[in-house]
């Protein structure tokens, strides 16, 4: 017999179904493995997730508890464990708050991931030493083009000099008075009147009495140059004043004026031999007390306060804004009135031949402006250690503004500028750079003499009318 092999098409259909299963199988087992390998990931990375987390967590408990005080808190280079890279950023909200932010990066698939979590830290001593004047949230937007909220007629205002708000209520000095406007009812102005006038003012809430008192510097020489005025009611009274204790000479008029931690600071310009800085006991405000005075041999135009702690003992320093021509910035150690001496490491000679003219703490930062003039006139210094420094305090970024700063306000990444010359304005500019603030936006106001800042909104007072301008972000 003989048996034929020949091509049989059953066979050949059976060979491909095997093909086609295989491949079908292949597939599926591919596809699994993705799935695995999916799932895999996913788990990892929630794993990873959670242990970032709970290491920043970690981050922020240890910068609370490890802050020998509030303005140590600085922002922390990066830092490596395993394979996470942590760090820390640090954003001054006001002298009281900052803003901190944990972050922990991670590598996962040839990708970089990050979690960041970020908590408020606050000051509440230095809020009560400030008279509640503190900011407790930076001023909303990107103040790229800001726009008028409001704005309100002073009844006989005369020339303005000066602008503080607190609460939401503005209060401004004029060679006719104090005035007070609240602008949810512009219509109703408070009004105290004084033949002198006053330079500059300050407004502090008292949290023992649950009142609120205008400290004014009055435009004299020859009467009190210190006013206290209760302000707590619309309609502001006269609650004392009390004439400097060296009256001879012709720059005793009140010039500027700060409240600070129950205690007053009275500077005049420049007064040949004789002080320029002054400080009262305002603990009992009807009964304010000189305990102190200092010869700068200079001109005073800002003023600030802040307390450090130097070999773990607590300083409180004054920072004065003047009109010298080798120390635009000084440095007093007034932790004891009777006895205030001047860090001269602190004495501060910036570039150039321009007066200082306004001055703003923000955490270990002094935003300073100076007076029109060539050359850069806003500067930021580094002020972490003031009593470490010893040939000034270091410059951290500097620009040209070009015009004279009148007024300084900072806030997180922001400065807020009264400027005249070449404009009558308001400047927002982001310091948030490495090496120099860079131009935000203007806001004109003409005859500007001041600016402030509260809440969303700047408050700025100038001589035409309408006088007082509020601004808000776009």
């Amino acid at each position: 017999m003989v048996v034929s092999i020949g091509n049989s098409p059953q066979r050949g259909s059976s060979t491909l179904e095997l093909v086609v299963a295989l491949a079908v199988l292949a597939i599926s087992f591919s596809a699994l493995v993705l799935v695995s390998f999916g799932q895999r990931m996913v788990a990892l990375d929630a794993e990873l997730s959670g242990q970032a987390i709970h290491f920043a967590k970690n981050q922020l408990t240890l910068t609370r508890a490890e802050a020998s005080d509030f303005n140590s808190i600085i922002n922390a280079s990066s830092t490596q464990q395993n394979i996470f890279t942590a760090s820390l950023g640090i954003l001054d909200i006001s002298p009281c708050l900052k803003l901190i932010t944990s972050s922990v990066g991670y590598p996962i698939a040839d990708k970089e991931k990050e979690v960041s979590l970020s908590t408020g830290i606050s000051w509440p001593s230095e809020m009560e030493s400030l008279g509640n004047d503190c900011l407790s949230s930076a001023p909303a937007g990107n103040w790229v083009a800001p726009e008028s909220h409001l704005t309100i007629e002073l009844v006989d205002l005369g020339i303005p000099t000066d602008i503080d708000v607190l609460a939401g209520i503005a209060y401004i000095t004029s060679n006719r008075g104090l005035h007070v406007v609240d602008p949810a009812t512009p219509l109703t102005q408070g009004f105290l009147a004084d033949g002198d006038g006053f330079n500059s003012l300050d407004v502090a809430r008292d949290d023992s009495s649950n009142k609120t008192y205008a400290y004014l510097a009055r435009a004299t020489t020859t009467a009190e140059q210190l006013v206290i005025a209760d302000v707590t009611g619309p309609d502001p009274r006269l609650e004392s004043s009390r004439r400097l204790n060296d009256p001879a000479g012709t720059g005793m008029e009140g010039w500027r004026v700060l409240y600070y931690d129950q205690k007053v600071y009275v500077s005049t310009r420049y007064n040949a031999g004789r002080p320029e800085l002054y400080v009262f006991d305002v603990s009992n405000q009807s009964n304010p007390i000189e305990l102190g005075n200092f010869n700068p041999n200079t001109s005073i135009y800002g003023l600030a306060a802040q307390k450090h702690f130097v070999a773990n003992a607590p300083k409180l320093f004054a920072y004065l804004a003047t009109s010298h021509n080798n120390k635009e910035l000084i440095v007093l150690d007034v932790t004891n009135p009777g006895a205030i001496s001047e860090l001269t490491g602190g004495r501060t000679n910036l570039p150039g031949n321009k007066d200082g003219r306004s001055l703003f703490l923000l955490g270990t930062k002094i935003v300073i402006g100076l007076e029109s003039g060539a050359g850069d006139d806003l500067f930021v210094l580094d002020n972490l250690d003031p009593f470490a420094v010893s040939t000034g305090l270091p410059i951290v970024s500097s620009r040209e503004i070009g015009g004279t700063i009148l007024d300084t306000k900072a806030s997180a990444n922001y400065a807020f500028l009264s400027r005249v010359g070449r404009g009558s304005q308001v400047e927002i500019w982001n310091l948030g750079g490495a090496e120099a603030a860079t131009p935000g936006s203007i806001f004109p106001i003409p005859g500007i003499v001041g600016l402030d800042i509260d809440e969303d909104y700047i408050y700025a007072v100038g001589s035409l009318r309408p006088q007082l301008h509020l601004i808000r972000s776009d």
